[in-house]
């Protein structure tokens, strides 16, 4: 059964294996978000930069996502589309002294197919290691799915912070009777089985969890997005303990982000001067100010230097 759905939860829950369910429901819910945080995260390294004098051909979103998703995009002058054009794609054949493709694969979303040689087109590599980016994403969003799942559960188990254990006779009824605690209904039915002797059959386990443990877990998320964020280049400055950053703190984290940021944009850089050089064209790329000029002012603005 395809437990996203809302049936499980509704009509059939009364006659489903509670504890197989339940595994399920947590492996769904990793997935789901998983893949949401793969969007946001997606969408920051999209954001990134920003591109100028593009030919009007030229979608620079499909270019930036082609980079974000394979790493390699194609600029070339098509001559049967009469046009200048980017591609998805790969290389092929030798490579000349310095690793570089002497030709590309290029391929679009119609079947088509053609290999240009390197002389007829400039690659655009997403950073000099001529890898894309959505492992890295993938791995970040998987881990911040996590702390999500486990803030959650902190979150149940703070308002019911003990573990129930019964019998097979029992079972049933302690789960009806849990079931009426987390809906935080005020009236607990009679259940058969359990009555005047229900410490003979029912035990109670304190989880030890405390209220307390949220805010060290949301801390940590904090974190694991920061440090994607300084992969990235986008500057975050520890915003968790940011009123006590001193100017050295500032400036290290400010060095890294930069060394970052300069990996993906020398890469688009260059592949800009073999435009301009083969095409007679003025195209350039730069930082996307306007996207992250408030994340960078919001991180520094509340630092107190030393």
């Amino acid at each position: 059964m395809n437990t996203s759905d809302t049936s499980p939860n509704s009509i059939y829950s009364s006659f489903l294996n509670q504890t197989n369910y339940a595994a399920n429901y947590t492996k769904d819910r990793k997935g789901i978000l998983t893949q949401m945080y793969v969007r946001k995260l997606a969408s920051a390294c999209i954001a990134r930069y920003k591109w100028n004098g593009l030919p009007p051909e030229i979608d620079s979103r499909f270019l930036e996502i082609t980079l974000y998703f394979r790493g390699l995009a194609v600029f070339t002058y098509d001559d049967s589309f009469e046009k200048y054009m980017a591609y998805r794609a790969q290389g092929v054949g030798q490579l000349d002294w310095y690793d570089n493709p002497l030709s590309f694969t290029c391929y679009a979303n119609n079947l088509m197919s053609r290999v240009v040689s390197a002389d007829d087109c400039v690659p655009i590599w997403g950073n000099n290691m001529r890898v894309p980016d959505h492992d890295l994403c993938m791995t970040i969003a998987a881990r911040i799915a996590e702390f999500d799942i486990s803030i959650d559960q902190l979150v149940v188990n703070t308002r019911h912070p003990v573990l129930l254990v019964s019998d097979d006779q029992t079972r049933q009824s302690t789960m009806a009777v849990w079931r009426q605690l987390q809906e935080g209904q005020p009236f607990i039915g009679t259940h058969k089985g359990i009555g005047q002797d229900i410490d003979q059959f029912v035990k109670a386990f304190d989880l030890g969890v405390s209220a307390s443990d949220l805010p060290t877990l949301q801390i940590a998320k904090t974190r694991v997005m920061n440090e994607f964020m300084g992969f990235m280049g986008i500057n975050n400055a520890n915003q968790d303990k940011r009123e006590r950053l001193v100017s050295d703190e500032v400036a290290a984290n400010n060095s890294q982000v930069g060394i970052f940021r300069a990996d993906a944009m020398n890469a688009r850089e260059y592949a800009c001067e073999l435009i301009n050089k083969r095409y007679n064209l003025n195209v350039s790329v730069e930082w996307n100010e306007k996207a992250v000029e408030s994340l960078d002012e919001s991180s520094n603005d509340s630092v107190e230097y030393d």
